[in-house]
């Protein structure tokens, strides 16, 4: 089975040969179905909040939190990218990657004097579900190579 490394490079030349062939349309049919591959990351990772945190704090981020993906081919037809992305819409700060990292900072109620303690909790609410569908999303990736391989030669 093909690393990531792997695939990103298989990414990348298709990438500079769907520019070199200026079929933008097939660029952008890739770009959408490898984006498409880790959209249901948008659903799993608010899902993995409650079992790597305290509920009320789980059930509080969860309203705030918004899941996102990029895509990106290089415009030199060099590089092709998939990001996931999480943040919070409140206006609390949220450290997530701090977080993600098992490191819940937190005020003392009732108790201006002291500084904001640190809590553990289960890490992972973030990389955990990342990780998991990495194999889905490495599967769908190949599809979608082939695919727009296939038309790319055809034509």
């Amino acid at each position: 089975m093909p690393g990531a490394d792997e695939l990103a490079r298989s990414l990348n030349a298709v990438a500079v040969r769907l520019r070199e062939l200026g079929d933008g349309g097939l660029a952008r049919e890739l770009q959408t179905t490898v984006g498409r591959a880790v959209d249901p990351l948008k659903d799993r990772i608010p899902a993995a909040l409650r079992p790597h945190l305290p509920d009320r704090y789980a059930d509080e981020l969860e309203a705030e939190l918004k899941v996102r993906r990029s895509t990106s081919l290089g415009a030199a037809g060099d590089t092709a990218q998939v990001t996931v992305l999480a943040s919070t819409s409140g206006s609390k700060k949220r450290k997530l990657r701090q977080l993600d990292d098992g490191i819940l900072r937190h005020p003392v109620f009732g108790n201006r004097k002291v500084t904001w303690p640190t809590q553990s909790v289960t890490p992972g609410w973030f990389s955990d579900p990342v990780e998991e569908s990495v194999p889905a999303v490495r599967d769908a990736i190949e599809q979608a190579l082939d695919n727009v391989v296939e038309k790319a030669v055809s034509e």
